[in-house]
C-alpha cells in the first residue's frame, strides 16, 4: 500500500491513485520536468509546468495514465486494485489505509465533492472507496496551485463575506465557488473525528511573485483549525520576495509566528505558456534571482539567499543589476 493516496475526480467519478512522491521537498525551479536539451520548445515540459498538481506532476501522469509517465510506476500503482482483489479484504484495507496513510487533494472541486458525498453515510465500507474511508482519515494533505484571481477572491471574501458580485460571469462564478469551498474548509476538516495531521501547500499559476498574494487573508479562513485538539497543522508557502513583502499581508521573519508550522519553498521559475497555439517554456526570475546567474549558482543556497535579501533591503535592485542580460 503506498505512502500517500491521491483523490481526484475523473469522468465524474471520485478516483484514487498512488502518490509516488509523498514528500516532494527540495528546491525545484521547474527545469527538472524537461525531456529534451532545448527546454524552451519542450512541449511535454511546458505541459508539466502547467499542471495544477504542482510538485505532484509525476503522480498526475500516473493517475491519468498519460503517455509520458513511467510505465513501471503505473504497474505498481495499487490503490484501487488492492481493494478489488477480495471483498473480504475490503474493510481491512480501508482501515489500514485510513490509519496509516496520507490522503492528498490537489483541487478544491474534489474536496467540495467528497465533503458533500462522504458524510451522508459515515459507516466505513458502505460506499465506494475513497468515499467510505474519508471521514476516518488521520492525515490530510491539500496541495493547491490555483489561478491568481482565486486568491484575490479569498481576500475579497474575507473583507466582504456576504457581498456577491452582481456582474459575475461564468469565470467569476467559478472563482466564487472555489472561495466558498476554501472558506468552509476549516469547519469541514474539523468534522473529521480522527484527523491528526494536516499539511497545506499553496501556490498560484501566474508568473508573478507569490508576494502579490495576501497570505494572511488567505489563511485567516482556516483559523478555526487552531482550536481542534491534537491537530498538527503545517503550511508550505513559496518564498517571499524582499522587495514586495509586508508584515500586514505576509508572514515575514520580522512578524510574530503564526499558529501553524510554516515552511517556505523555492518557487518555480520556468513556466509553461501558449504562444501562437504552441506550448512553450519561458523563464521568469524570482527570489532569489541570483540562483539564475551561472557564476553564482554553485554557491550555498542559504548563503546566496541571505546575501540577496540584504541587497534588496538596502535598496539594491538585484534583478536589474545582475540579471538584465541573463538568459537561462
Amino acid at each position: 500500500i503506498p505512502e500517500g493516496v491521491h483523490t481526484f475526480i475523473q469522468d465524474g467519478r471520485i478516483r484514487a491513485s498512488e502518490c509516488i512522491e509523498p514528500t516532494p521537498d527540495g528546491n525545484y525551479d521547474g527545469l527538472e520536468r524537461r525531456t529534451t536539451g532545448d527546454w524552451s520548445t519542450d512541449t511535454i515540459c511546458a505541459r508539466r509546468l502547467l499542471s495544477s498538481w504542482s510538485l505532484h506532476w509525476r503522480c498526475e501522469e500516473v493517475a491519468l495514465r498519460l503517455d509520458t509517465c513511467n510505465k513501471h510506476e503505473i504497474a505498481r500503482s495499487t490503490v484501487e486494485s488492492l481493494i478489488l482483489v477480495c471483498k473480504r479484504m475490503y474493510i481491512e484495507v480501508l482501515r489500514f489505509t485510513t490509519d496509516t496513510r496520507q490522503f492528498i487533494f490537489t483541487d478544491l472541486g474534489t474536496l467540495a465533492r467528497i465533503f458533500q458525498d462522504a458524510y451522508p453515510s459515515c459507516n466505513i465500507g458502505t460506499s465506494s472507496f475513497p468515499l467510505s474511508s474519508f471521514p476516518w482519515i488521520r492525515e490530510l494533505n491539500i496541495t493547491l496551485r490555483l489561478p491568481l484571481p482565486a486568491y484575490e477572491t479569498f481576500e475579497r471574501t474575507r473583507a466582504n463575506p456576504s457581498c456577491p458580485d452582481p456582474t459575475a460571469d461564468a469565470s467569476t462564478t467559478a472563482l466564487e465557488t472555489q472561495a466558498a469551498t476554501w472558506t468552509q474548509l476549516s469547519s469541514s476538516i474539523a468534522r473529521l473525528k480522527r484527523i491528526q495531521s494536516l499539511h497545506i501547500c499553496l501556490d498560484h499559476d501566474d508568473q508573478s511573485s507569490w508576494s502579490v498574494v495576501n497570505e494572511r487573508a488567505t489563511l485567516s479562513h482556516l483559523s478555526l483549525l487552531s482550536e481542534v485538539p491534537d491537530l498538527a497543522v503545517t503550511v508550505t508557502l513559496p518564498k517571499l520576495h524582499p522587495r514586495f513583502e509586508s508584515t500586514e499581508r505576509h508572514f515575514t521573519a520580522d512578524s510574530s509566528p503564526p499558529w501553524f508550522e510554516l515552511h517556505r519553498k523555492l518557487r518555480q521559475r520556468y513556466h509553461g505558456e501558449t504562444r501562437r497555439g504552441c506550448l512553450r517554456v519561458t523563464y521568469k526570475a524570482d527570489f532569489p534571482v541570483l540562483l539564475g546567474v551561472p557564476e553564482l549558482a554553485e554557491k550555498l543556497f542559504d548563503k546566496l539567499e541571505r546575501v540577496e535579501r540584504d541587497l534588496w533591503r538596502n535598496g539594491f535592485n538585484v534583478e536589474r543589476e545582475f540579471c538584465s542580460n541573463f538568459k537561462a
